[in-house]
């Protein structure tokens, strides 16, 4: 016979211990403190920056120069928004260089900035950065070369090797009034001399009617004429680099070829045609060829 179950209520199971109320206490006393030492650091910062005054001090370009001022002590820190290098703020030469990569100038940069709400650099500031950006760009621009005709010539003091010219301007066509020729190497592809171009220059002008020093203006004559007189400059100063140009690599209209192939001695720069251009020439006259006639059953007739 099953035993009857007794009529007193199951005691409850306790979880907990004797320290569960002292550590309760502790935690909410570090709870406590740290909420007050927060409302403490607040005040405090909330009391120093109320203390502080910023004031700018002075604007050049994107860059301005800043003060830090205390109203409660002597503490004075002057400082500018931007990193500067021999005087000048890199945000400044940054977006100059950056316009100039682009193609654009001070007209483009001020319209940019005016858009954005920024202030810009006045006009001689501008041109003050293009000068120390222009003398920095050429002389890198001089190292590279230098040190791609070392590694032509390796540990030789002369050197004969093939170069590939062609020239580039300003605009297409032919009434560009800027132009500049490349010789790059055939073996390493860098650039070993440059010839730059320009036909008409504003400065220039403007010197013949004032005392200026400033002269650029290196070529006179028509636009297409430039990669035969820059070619022609090009092998001149082979001879004071100790390197002789014997293969000229070119497209099949370049004429610089005819000014440069007996500079050395009679016919001993060798011309080698650019299968790319003869694969595009052949490609436009097949194309053409297609359009002026019609094709059934792959002839043409």
């Amino acid at each position: 016979m099953a035993k009857s179950r007794s009529g007193r209520s199951k005691k409850r199971r306790f979880t907990g211990n004797r320290y569960t109320i002292r550590a309760t206490i502790n935690e909410n006393d570090e709870t406590s403190e740290l909420n007050s030492t927060e409302s403490a650091s607040a005040k405090m910062l909330e009391q120093g920056i109320q203390g502080l005054e910023l004031i700018e001090d002075s604007v050049s370009g994107l860059c301005s120069h800043m003060n830090l001022k205390c109203k409660n002590c002597s503490f004075f820190k002057g400082f500018p928004t931007t990193e500067k290098m021999k005087g000048s703020c890199l945000i400044n030469s940054s977006i100059v260089l950056g316009l100039r990569i682009i193609g654009k100038g001070f007209s483009a940069g001020k319209k940019l900035c005016a858009f954005l709400g920024l202030p810009f650099l006045s006009k001689l500031a501008f041109r003050n950065q293009e000068r120390k950006l222009l003398k920095a760009t050429e002389r890198v621009a001089q190292e590279n070369i230098n040190a791609a005709l070392s590694e032509i010539k390796g540990s030789n003091s002369f050197t004969k090797c093939g170069i590939s010219i062609d020239g580039t301007w300003q605009r297409r066509g032919y009434s560009s009034l800027n132009g500049c020729v490349s010789a790059i190497s055939v073996d390493t592809g860098k650039i070993l001399d440059i010839e730059v171009m320009p036909q008409y220059c504003h400065i220039c002008a403007k010197g013949n009617s004032q005392s200026s020093k400033h002269v650029c203006s290196n070529y006179k004559g028509s636009a297409g004429n430039m990669e035969v007189v820059g070619a022609y400059r090009i092998f001149e100063r082979s001879n004071v680099r100790n390197v002789q140009y014997n293969e000229y690599y070119g497209d099949g209209d370049s004429e610089g070829y005819e000014s440069v192939k007996n500079f050395y001695e009679i016919n001993t720069v060798t011309k080698l045609e650019c299968i790319g251009h003869v694969q595009k020439r052949v490609g436009g006259r097949l194309r053409q060829l297609k359009k002026r006639r019609k094709v059934w059953e792959g002839k043409i007739n």
